[in-house]
């Protein structure tokens, strides 16, 4: 039999722990106080084994924890691990549909049937005929 390895986590790695826990009493505030021994070395693994940040691990699992499907599902430093690719994948994916939505909300489209059948003609006042549809390009 292999003997047990004597490698112990960091009080950063507690501290992340507790930070999860937190976020998972966020969600489930009757939730059973897990073993924060095991929560605090599985951030250890993510951060030694995984290369992963104190702020990547963290970011992720807050995020996954707002997240309506995710949520339910990474209540534990370990799911996080297994899951974590997939978790990260998603929210940069998540981030840039937000960014799109929030650019289209900039550009505002205008329908075709505002536009104008004719042209405006040389001796119409401008701004007026623009005004008539509804365009007012000193506020645009």
């Amino acid at each position: 039999m292999r003997p047990r390895s004597k490698v112990m986590h960091s009080d950063v790695d507690w501290i992340c722990a507790k930070l999860m826990f937190e976020r998972v009493l966020d969600r489930c505030p009757k939730a059973k106080k897990p073993g924060f021994k095991n929560w605090a070395a599985c951030s250890r693994l993510m951060r030694q084994r995984d290369g992963r940040t104190y702020k990547e691990i963290y970011d992720v699992f807050t995020w996954a924890n707002k997240h309506d499907f995710w949520s339910r599902n990474i209540l534990s430093p370990q799911k996080l691990r297994a899951q974590f690719d997939r978790l990260a994948l998603q929210m940069g994916l998540d981030a840039e549909k937000q960014k799109q939505a929030k650019e289209q909300k900039r550009i505002k489209i205008r329908p075709a049937a505002s536009l104008p059948s004719e042209p405006i003609k040389p001796g119409d006042d401008y701004y007026e005929a623009l005004k008539k549809f509804g365009f007012n390009p000193r506020k645009d």
